[in-house]
């Protein structure tokens, strides 16, 4: 990434946060804003049609993972190496100095365009942004040699099987047993798939050619959450008896299946923004909680805890919090120490109590990847990784 494009992002993501009173924006704004900036210095490139890819943007930067949700990855998830003890009393400090070296992450992510796997690294015949395992093979989200958005499938060997136009998101579940992505037909029209990831027959909605729709995530098995992209965007869930309107929320940023929950964002003005927690099987016009002082990142795996932020600036975010799902609750926060100067981006549920960050001390010469727990532990998982200045971010997550 050139100097003109990162700024751009500092100035776009700058932008969102005025409009937010100086509260960190979603995740799902990093994700769009960052997309359309890559999306155009690849049109410009031509890099896209090339060869192996990186998965899931560092949820999405260099960005953008294409896939919302926590996915487990490719593999089977072990326990990570995190001790887990009580909730501290106060805040951890959030630095890089002198870490713990921890165990590996327990979740797949892009390295410089390789899929790096707990088994080992995994490269595909096309430039991707995010995949998971479908069937007996592959299902991606890459750019055709003019920029647009494709839906890749692959067989075990990952070579190409089939090849769609698509609206750059890929939903999955938690544990990757579904898949939600949609497909742009000849005439314009948008196909809503919930994709079995064994391979088996999807269920389909069909939606005219405006707004543009997108996955978010999965309320169930059979309902997907979905909103439309637009001044306005409705928030909605997909279910075999039909289309159901999410009443209040102006866009959302993830759901779980384990607890039925969604978050998402609820206001937005010059003096800040509000965030809430919705369970639809109680009502889809009531929140269970609401705030201003947070913004509502991701649920985790099992729904219990839910990753929230306060502050960002152009780079990253400064500051992570992980909250009680149900209740808005504080479990444990990470906060610049003061002379800590750490952005964070990218930041995936490793699994129900431990959350994986891209993490640079603001130079962005040096990145590294860090993992923080429900319990307060914070510890380097990689080893650190020197960057120039003005290139790519040299990570990101396949599924976010």
């Amino acid at each position: 990434m050139n100097d003109l494009e990162k700024d751009a992002l500092t100035r776009e993501l700058q932008d969102r946060s005025h409009d937010i009173g100086g509260h960190p924006i979603g995740l799902g704004d990093v994700k769009q804003s960052a997309r359309r900036i890559q999306r155009r210095r690849r049109i410009a490139s031509g890099f896209v049609a090339a060869a192996v890819l990186a998965v899931a943007v560092p949820t999405s930067i260099a960005v953008s993972s294409g896939i919302n949700n926590t996915a487990p990855g490719p593999v089977e998830q072990p326990t990570p190496s995190v001790t887990r003890t009580a909730t501290p009393d106060g805040p951890v400090t959030l630095t890089l100095e002198d870490l713990p070296r921890g165990e590996d992450p327990q979740r797949s992510y892009f390295y410089n365009g390789d899929l790096v796997t707990p088994d080992g690294v995994l490269e595909f015949p096309v430039s991707l942004q995010s995949t998971t395992p479908y069937g007996d093979g592959w299902i991606g989200l890459g750019y055709d040699g003019q920029g647009s958005a494709e839906v890749f499938m692959f067989d075990a060997d990952r070579n190409i099987t089939n090849r769609q136009p698509t609206n750059e998101v890929l939903a999955v579940s938690p544990d990757g047993s579904q898949i939600a992505y949609v497909v742009v037909e000849e005439d314009g029209t948008q196909t809503l798939v919930n994709a079995p990831a064994d391979g088996s027959d999807p269920v389909t909605w069909s939606f005219a050619e405006q707004p543009v729709i997108r996955p978010i995530g999965f309320v169930s098995a059979s309902e997907v959450l979905y909103q439309t992209e637009e001044e306005r965007s409705v928030v909605g869930i997909a279910s075999p008896e039909g289309l159901t309107v999410l009443e209040g929320f102006i866009n959302s940023t993830s759901a779980n299946p384990e607890t039925g929950l969604v978050t998402g964002q609820t206001s937005s003005s010059d003096t800040g923004s509000c965030w809430a927690v919705m369970d639809p099987a109680t009502s889809t016009t009531e929140f269970l909680w609401d705030t201003c002082e947070h913004s509502l990142v991701e649920l985790s795996p099992d729904g219990r805890h839910v990753i929230a932020t306060r502050g960002q600036d152009g780079l990253g975010l400064r500051d992570l919090s992980i909250l009680d799902a149900r209740t808005g609750d504080p479990v444990v926060s990470y906060k610049q120490g003061p002379r800590s100067t750490v952005s964070l981006v990218f930041n995936v549920w490793e699994d129900s109590e431990s959350v994986l960050s891209l993490a640079t001390p603001d130079d962005g010469q040096s990145w590294t990847m860090v993992r923080m727990d429900t319990s307060g532990a914070l510890e380097e998982v990689i080893d650190p990784v020197e960057q120039e200045p003005n290139s790519d971010w040299p990570f990101w997550f396949p599924v976010i």
